[in-house]
């Protein structure tokens, strides 16, 4: 076997060994940090003091948010590249998980850093602890966002200026809910959140992107916007 043979395997063995030393400490960081899967209090977990990067968030299991989880991705931002946390997750094999959390105030707020898109995000159990959100966060997809009538949306889409794509399911029913910073919701989400009105308040208010209308006979037809928000005329349907 020639020297230069004799290198080259050298070099391929010592990468091997290189990725098998990170992969350990990859294995043991997030055993530790998630208690192999079993951890469940997030408050303020990911909140970003310089430590959490595209490089750094690799978490090994499902991120199961129980209890009180605000503030668990808190500022996310002027970080020198921008992170794809739904990419990231669909990579790891794993998700975000919040059915059982109580408390999701300012989850990803001041997320200015957060781009692409974010998995589906359960409120059943947070109650009007919702506030906030989705402050400054820049993607372009929430898959779905599930509401209920108790949800507090004060400030939960402000200066979301890239979302394009969101469901709504459930039913909203606080007037608290302002999209005007979502300039380019698609036909669909404009729809998703008509559809998600409730049917039988009172007395409250949804404030859209300006340009809703537009968007929605656009893709619709003449007059298809007006006959959706006919469906909820017991709603005052703004527009900023």
């Amino acid at each position: 076997m020639s020297i230069t043979e004799k290198l080259a395997i050298l070099a391929e063995n010592t990468i091997k060994v290189h990725d098998a030393g990170k992969k350990s400490q990859w294995n043991e960081f997030w055993d530790n940090f998630q208690l192999y899967g079993a951890r469940r209090s997030y408050n303020f977990a990911f909140i970003n003091s310089g430590n959490w990067n595209k490089k750094t968030f690799k978490p090994k299991y499902d991120i199961i948010l129980e209890g009180n989880a605000s503030n668990a991705f808190y500022t996310w931002q002027g970080l020198s590249e921008p992170v794809d946390i739904g990419a990231i997750l669909k990579e790891q094999g794993v998700t975000i998980n919040t059915r059982n959390a109580t408390n999701v105030q300012n989850l990803f707020a001041y997320g200015s850093s957060i781009v692409g898109s974010l998995p589906t995000i359960d409120l059943t159990s947070a109650g009007g602890n919702t506030s906030g959100i989705f402050n400054s966060v820049m993607v372009t997809t929430i898959e779905k966002l599930v509401v209920t009538e108790a949800t507090n949306f004060s400030n939960m889409f402000r200066g979301c200026a890239n979302l394009k794509n969101i469901v709504f399911e459930g039913t909203i029913a606080t007037g608290t809910l302002s999209l005007s910073s979502c300039i380019k919701l698609t036909a669909q989400s404009l729809a998703s959140v008509i559809n998600a009105l409730s049917g039988t308040t009172s007395g409250l208010s949804v404030t859209l992107p300006a340009h809703a209308k537009d968007t929605y006979d656009a893709a619709y037809g003449s007059g298809a916007w007006e006959t959706l928000v006919a469906t909820k005329s017991n709603w005052e349907i703004t527009y900023a």
